[in-house]
Parts: structure tokens; sequence; C-alpha cells
């Protein structure tokens, strides 16, 4: 009998071959045949019949109501997903922003075999690790990119690679350092970093997920993380799939509660962002890192 590990395989696989995605500037395009949809429907049900309590399934299929037109239907769903359950932050994002949410669908796949660049990632600023959206399957993951000098990324799957994160209180706001770190421990270590505003949200934004605030407690409802890594002369992607360890995960829970109690105010001002960031590479050390 298939399990549900199969059935969402499966769905993935569906959606990897019918779904395109055009991007016109700022405007992001989802094209898919309904016959498609229907297609990963089937699979979420079979899936729900083995586990129909859980909230991560519930929420897929209640986005492909949407995506199948059924609007009032699907919100509805996930209304109640984020009533039941107020710890799973896409259903409770979703919930807040329900015109400026998007769904896993809306997001490019991923697969550890992939090696090209998706378009999504192409024209993403370059200078440092972003944190961003992809799909695994039918489910999001938010990642760890960057555009890298040559030979930057130039590493084997054996070469050690964490992450850590940093929040702190500054006059400007709440902030949080998202690191990549490459050969922790190692004095040729290398460091890359970001920086989210955690109580500010710019209010243009057409996908409010992509806000540090939710990507950070997006991270922490997940079990690993996927570090993409484009050398921009040669094109070449390095790609790992991280999982999450103890600390790691301890870290990502203890940022997650703290957010939860925040409601992030929609009034960002770039220079007090600007501010914020000074003062926390003023106050924050990050030497040790790399010891």
């Amino acid at each position: 009998m298939p399990s549900v590990s199969d059935y969402i395989k499966t769905a993935g696989t569906i959606a990897d071959r019918a779904i395109t995605h055009i991007i016109h500037g700022d405007v992001l395009t989802v094209q898919w045949e309904s016959a498609d949809i229907s297609g990963i429907e089937n699979c979420m049900r079979q899936v729900l019949e083995i586990e129909p309590d859980n909230p991560r399934w519930q929420y897929i299929d209640a986005c492909l109501a949407i995506a199948q037109g059924r609007y009032a239907t699907g919100m509805e769903s996930i209304r109640n997903i984020a009533s039941l359950y107020p710890d799973f932050t896409e259903a409770q994002g979703f919930a807040e922003n329900p015109d400026r949410w998007f769904s896993p669908f809306c997001y490019p796949a991923w697969r550890d075999n992939i090696g090209e660049l998706p378009e999504h990632f192409a024209n993403l600023p370059r200078g440092g690790t972003l944190l961003v959206s992809m799909r695994d399957c039918v489910d999001r993951v938010v990642g760890f990119f960057r555009h890298c000098e040559p030979g930057y990324c130039v590493l084997s799957k054996k070469t050690t690679v964490d992450i850590d994160i940093k929040l702190l209180d500054t006059p400007f706001g709440l902030i949080a350092g998202a690191y990549l770190i490459i050969d922790p421990g190692k004095r040729g270590g290398r460091l890359s970093e970001t920086m989210l505003s955690c109580d500010k949200i710019p209010p243009q934004l057409q996908d409010m997920s992509s806000a540090g605030y939710w990507l950070l407690r997006l991270l922490a409802g997940q079990s690993y993380t996927f570090i993409l890594l484009h050398d921009i002369q040669t094109g070449t992607v390095y790609r790992k799939k991280h999982y999450f360890n103890a600390q790691n995960k301890k870290l990502l829970n203890a940022i997650a509660d703290r957010l939860s109690g925040i409601s992030p105010l929609q009034n960002w001002d770039r220079n007090e962002f600007l501010k914020a960031q000074q003062y926390y590479m003023q106050h924050v050390t990050i030497d040790n890192f790399l010891e």
C-alpha cells in the first residue's frame, strides 16, 4: 500500500510537470491545467485518509481548492486550520493576509538533482545571503541562497555547513541577522549574512510571506533547509539539503516563540531600517562563528 511519502512524491511530480511560472517584472503568473490540479488533489485525499489531522496536508488541500476557483471553501479551511493549529505558520499567515500570501505552488520547484537556477532567483540582489522560498514536492521550504563570486561555491558534498540567527532589539526596531556558515570552526571558513526586520513589514509587498517576520517563523516550522550557492561566472549551483540539528531547532523555536508575540507594523521606513542594521553591526560580534 502506498505511503504518505509516496503520494506526496507523486503530487510533487505532477506539480513539477504541470506548473509554468511566467515572470514579467514584479508580476508572477502561475499556469497549470485544472486536470493536473485535480490529479494533485486526488493524491492529497489519499494522504488525508492516512493522516487526517495533519495541518500541513489540510493546508495544501485548501490551497488546491483556491487554485481550482473554490476560493470561499479554501479560505474557510485555512481559517479553520489557523484556529485549530496556532503554531502552523502557513495557515496563520494566509488567514491574516488572504490577498497577499503566496501558496507553495507559486514558488520554483527544487530537488537535490536540479542544477539549473530557477528564473525566480536569477534576478535577486547580489551580495550576501538571502532567505528565499521554494517548493519541495508540495511543501514550501525557506532556503538560504546567494549569488557568489567565482570560486566561492566550489564545495564538495562533504563540506560542513551550518546556520545561525541572532535577534537584537535596537532603538530602531527588532532586527535579525541570519547567517550561512561554511566550514564552521575552521580558520578558512566563510560567513555570509542577511539582516531582516522583525517588527515592521514594507506595506507594498505583494507576498507578505517574504517579510523577515514571516520567513523566520516559516523556517522554524521546518526540519531542514536548502542551501543554494550560484556561481555567477560559471552558472553552476552548489546545493545541499541541510537538516537542522538539536541546537538549530532550539534556536529556531525560541525565535518563533518570540516573534509569535509580535504584531508587525506596516510603517516601513528604510532609513530606520538602515539605522537598525548599523546598530546591529556595532553591537553583535561575529568573530566567534569561525572559531
